[in-house]
């Protein structure tokens, strides 16, 4: 049975803190590996600042958004999936997110 979805976006307020909050850090940790246990991509949106953008690496999401990205770029104005700007992608260039987690999946046995 295939899912309805190809992703996962995570809301503002949970990447916003997540490099200081417990619960938050909890929070995206526990859905970033969800997704990936059912095949999803994960997007973190609104990222601000470098500190956020290392956290999110360090948990594995996919792709990121926001103003640290583009600064220059409309933000928060438009609805959640007609903003145009530059979403950058975080897994390895070479592998797909399927390769890449099984070979995490392997490193863990």
């Amino acid at each position: 049975m295939g899912l309805p979805f190809d992703g996962i976006r995570i809301a503002d307020g949970y990447v916003r803190g997540v490099e200081r909050d417990r619960t938050k850090h909890a929070a995206v940790a526990s859905v970033i590996h969800f997704a990936h246990l059912l095949g999803a991509q994960v997007l973190a949106g609104d990222v601000e600042d470098p500190a956020q953008l290392r956290v999110l690496q360090e948990l594995d999401c996919d792709l990121v958004e926001g103003p640290l990205l583009d600064p220059d770029g409309p933000q928060p104005s438009l609805p959640r999936g007609d903003r145009p700007g530059r979403t950058t992608d975080l897994r390895p260039p070479d592998l797909s997110y399927r390769e890449s987690s099984s070979l995490a999946a392997e490193a863990r046995t």
